[in-house]
């Protein structure tokens, strides 16, 4: 009786049928035995454990449910996962991003997992590197399937919303093979869902005097100083801006690049799936390492050059692709480049692999690619589409990239310099608003 009730709600939840008013369930229903026996918790679905639109109250913290699968038991266990939560399996590095809420058994995500998989499988030519990956990953997980191999699922949830039933009872604690873990939300998760308003500091100096008076007086009593960057700090070392700014364009002394460029040729997919865009985005990387190889450190970087020699610099966190920072003495370890880095190109849609800008550039040149309207191909995998290593418009920011820039600014920061960004590229316009409500900055 109680499955018949999953299978309604689901049903109803995912095909939008009938009043959007729940589902009136049975309460004589939820009570087994004697009547004087308490049961422990069972569970039925909500809106909100499928759309978190539709829950009233979010939780203060997120949760992370990890299942261990050893046998066939493992693979009955039911999942209710949110529209919030991404679905993992670490050991085949598998990571489904938040997508529709999904009421399933175990062994039902996988089976999607597989299927989503097997669909892909066929772009790949036969006997390429990757398609062989592809078929170890659909191996192991065929193997999962049928109760034959171990594998490990993760629903990582920032709303808590996701919960795991075992024989109709809702896990609230650990057992053997399941872990429940609770955990902070970032400030940009939390903006995500609307959990957290942004405020403008109260008191905003425009006067000069007083203006380089307070940031004296703020650097002299700061111990861990954030810096968050863009073009604009560039342009005084000869680099061109992207957006047309006449003050910018007067710095550097060149056309902003989207005055000279198509930005279209910039979007990611564009770049994958249109090969002529392709030719143009490699015409413009052309142009602007030729750029780069020009450009020296300015007065901007040296900043931060002197905040880690007094030992104050706890990041800098840079939009710029242009490998000036380091230029200027700042560590590696201490730039977080939030848009990559010019110094590599990147194999996409094969196998990864990572190789020198110049050592590209130069094969190309040597064999005059761009004049013949060619572009260079992975010699790794011979499938992969070879790409400069930074980010697109509609290219996703590297999870890890991501997680150094909140770690230094909600842990490491006691004051933020924002400089040479006018902050309207997403998500990087976000990051200040970590830093916002904290009150040691």
């Amino acid at each position: 009786k109680r499955m018949d009730c999953y299978d309604r709600y689901y049903c109803w939840q995912v095909l939008d049928t009938g009043d959007r008013v729940g589902i009136n369930l049975d309460q004589s229903s939820t009570q087994l035995g004697r009547a004087d026996e308490k049961e422990e918790e069972s569970f039925f679905p909500k809106p909100e454990h499928f759309d978190y639109l539709e829950c009233e109250n979010v939780p203060e913290k997120g949760r992370k449910i990890t299942i261990n699968i050893s046998g066939q038991d493992d693979l009955d266990i039911t999942l209710m996962k949110s529209n919030a939560a991404s679905f993992i399996i670490p050991e085949l590095d598998l990571d489904n991003p938040p997508s529709v809420g999904r009421f399933a058994t175990v062994q039902d995500f996988l089976v999607e997992a597989e299927s989503a998989l097997r669909s892909s499988y066929g772009y790949y030519p036969q006997y390429s590197e990757a398609k062989a990956r592809f078929g170890l990953v659909l191996e192991r997980l065929e193997q999962c399937i049928s109760g034959n191999s171990s594998l490990t699922i993760i629903i990582d949830d920032p709303l808590s919303l996701s919960q795991v039933i075992v024989n109709n009872k809702l896990i609230t604690s650990n057992t053997p093979n399941i872990q429940i873990q609770s955990y902070d939300r970032s400030f940009l998760q939390n903006e995500e869902f609307g959990q957290t308003q942004s405020l403008l500091p109260q008191n905003q100096i425009t006067d000069p005097t007083l203006a380089y008076s307070q940031l004296s007086h703020l650097l002299n009593h700061s111990s861990h100083v954030v810096l968050l960057t863009g073009a604009g700090v560039s342009t005084e070392s000869g680099i061109p801006a992207f957006r047309g700014n006449e003050k910018l364009s007067n710095l550097a002394g060149k056309s902003a690049i989207w005055d000279q460029f198509n930005p279209l040729d910039e979007q990611f997919e564009n770049f994958i799936n249109i090969p002529q865009s392709r030719l143009n985005y490699w015409t413009m990387h052309a142009y602007l390492d030729s750029e780069f190889a020009k450009a020296k450190p300015n007065s901007n970087h040296f900043i931060a050059k002197w905040l880690s020699d007094n030992n104050k610099l706890s990041a800098v966190l840079t939009q710029n692709i242009d490998g000036l920072y380091q230029a200027a003495g700042v560590p590696k370890d201490k730039v977080v480049e939030l848009h990559g880095t010019r110094n590599t190109v990147k194999c996409f849609k094969g196998c990864g692999a990572l190789y020198e800008t110049t050592e590209v550039l130069k094969k190309m040149k040597d064999e005059r690619m761009l004049e013949k309207g060619e572009t260079p191909l992975c010699e790794k995998c011979k499938v992969g589409i070879l790409k400069p290593n930074t980010i697109s418009f509609g290219q996703r920011l590297e999870e890890e990239v991501i997680r150094k820039a909140e770690n230094a600014l909600e842990n490491e920061c006691d004051l933020l310099l924002i400089m040479g960004t006018s902050l309207v590229v997403s998500p990087v316009n976000t990051l200040p608003g970590i830093v916002v409500n904290k009150k040691n900055v």
